[in-house]
């Protein structure tokens, strides 16, 4: 079973698929490199901010599971870790790998650095981290109008640095494969650490 954080996440990639395929539709022919660019940008845009979403909401929606009133202990620990977790929560913005690390250490106490290895595509935890940050950094580099940074996925076989409709697939099962480890670590941590609490 999916956390409600998880459900809400495909919507997210349900919408980003949408730009995507309008981006790359051949009735839309002629369509400029620019305009394909801008629903590409969009795509990827949408990746990220699910992504962000789904870490804050993670988090929000663990927390509330700790809230029962028929389990005192867990009751006086979330009137704690509750207004500390709306602070962190509030100022977290740049979900890049070390970022959402130590916010879902800090505010739950699990450490997903190990399930977030992409093993199925073959990339080890330094890979699986530098393509992270590097989607963060594509990102950020059309948000704020500056050249898209150069990695082995930003660049065509000619040389040119754009994103791609591959690109964006390999980033949406990368994003996919992140939230589906969290939500699946997070239930085993919190069964080792709360065995009374059902988190989903």
């Amino acid at each position: 079973m999916s956390s409600v954080s998880y459900i809400r996440f495909q919507s997210s990639v349900e919408a980003a698929r949408e730009l995507r395929a309008v981006g790359k539709d051949a009735r839309l022919r002629p369509v400029s490199y620019e305009q394909k660019t801008r629903f590409f940008h969009a795509a990827l845009a949408k990746y990220v901010a699910g992504w962000d979403s789904y870490l804050n909401q993670v988090i929000f929606e663990f927390v509330q599971r700790l809230a029962d009133p028929a389990f005192t202990d867990y009751l006086s620990l979330h009137s704690i870790v509750a207004p500390i977790v709306d602070q962190k929560l509030k100022k977290f913005n740049t979900p890049n790998w070390e970022n959402s690390r130590e916010l879902l250490i800090s505010c739950t106490g699990y450490d997903p650095i190990s399930d977030w290895t992409w093993r199925k595509a073959q990339l080890n935890r330094q890979q699986s981290q530098d393509f992270l940050n590097g989607i963060l950094k594509v990102r950020h580099s059309f948000a704020h109008g500056f050249a898209i940074p150069t990695f082995p996925w930003t660049q065509t076989p000619s040389g040119r640095i754009q994103l791609s409709d591959q690109a964006l697939l390999r980033i949406e099962r990368f994003l996919i494969h992140l939230v589906s480890a969290t939500d699946t670590g997070l239930v085993a941590h919190g069964a080792l650490s709360f065995p009374q609490r059902t988190f989903w």
